[in-house]
C-alpha cells in the first residue's frame, strides 16, 4: 500500500509519512547532545539505533522456526513473548516492541526489536527506491564479531558518557551480527538500514519549502 502511495503521489507521501518521520529522528539526535558535524562515531550509532533495540545474548534463546505457515506466526510471537520475558528486566517497556529479527541458538542468540513498525516500512521502502535519505548497514565479513552480552537501545541518550573507544565496539559489534554482506543480491531492500542525518536536514528543507508553495499557491487562488 505504502507504493501505490509512493508512486501515485511523491509529494503527498512526503508530506505524511516521511516529514514526521525525518523530523522525529532530527529530534532524536539533537536531544542526545552529540554533535553531528564532530562526532562522526557517535552519530552513525545514533543513525542505526533509531526506533530499535539490540540484543546480543550468550544464555540464547532459540531461532528455529516451523517452516509451515500456518505456525509460523504462532511460533514468531511465541519468541517475542520469551524475549520479553527474559529482558523485561533490564527493558521497562519492552512490551511496546516488536521482533523484527532473531538468530541464533540455546546458546547464543542475537535480536533486533523495533517501537514502531511503520517506521521500518518506510525505510524499507525508500531504500528499494534507491533515495539518499536511507542508507544501508553493512557488516565487515573481515573481522569476527566479539560474543558478548549487550543491549542497545535507542531510548538511552547517555551517549555522551561513553568513550570513543566504547560505541566504536557497540557499533561493530551491530554491524557484525546485523549488518547486511556487500555481495548480498538486493541487499538494499533486506538488510539492515539507517537514516542518513544529513540527507534528513536537507530533506526535511526541500519538503517544507514544497509545502510553503503549495500553500502560497491555495492562497493566491483565494
Amino acid at each position: 500500500m505504502l507504493d501505490f502511495y509512493y508512486d501515485i503521489d511523491r509529494q503527498l507521501f512526503d508530506k505524511v509519512f516521511v516529514y514526521p518521520l525525518i523530523k522525529q529522528f532530527i529530534e532524536y539526535v539533537n536531544a542526545s547532545g552529540v554533535n553531528p558535524l564532530v562526532e562522526k562515531t557517535k552519530l552513525e550509532y545514533l543513525e542505526i539505533l533509531f526506533n530499535r533495540i539490540f540484543i546480543n545474548d550468550l544464555g540464547g534463546i532459540s531461532s528455529t522456526i516451523n517452516p509451515d505457515r500456518r505456525n509460523r506466526q504462532i511460533e514468531w510471537k511465541e519468541k517475542e513473548r520469551e524475549i520479553r520475558e527474559k529482558f523485561s528486566g533490564y527493558i521497562s517497556n519492552i512490551n511496546r516492541y516488536d521482533l523484527k529479527y532473531i538468530r541464533g541458538s540455546a546458546v547464543s542468540s542475537s535480536c533486533q526489536l523495533v517501537k514502531e513498525t511503520r517506521i521500518e516500512h518506510i525505510l524499507s521502502l525508500l531504500i528499494r527506491k534507491r533515495s539518499s535519505l536511507v542508507k544501508s548497514v553493512y557488516n565487515d565479513k573481515n573481522q569476527r564479531p566479539i560474543k558478548v552480552n549487550n543491549i542497545n537501545s535507542w531510548e538511552d541518550l547517555k551517549i555522551n558518557g561513553i568513550s570513543k573507544e566504547e560505541i566504536d565496539q557497540r557499533t561493530f559489534t551491530i554491524k557484525s551480527f546485523f549488518g547486511e554482506r556487500m555481495n548480498r543480491s538486493n541487499f538494499r531492500a533486506r538488510g539492515l538500514n539507517a537514516i542518513d542525518y544529513f540527507e534528513a536536514i536537507k530533506y526535511k528543507e526541500l519538503i517544507e519549502e514544497e509545502m510553503s508553495i503549495r500553500e502560497d499557491d491555495i492562497f493566491s487562488d483565494l
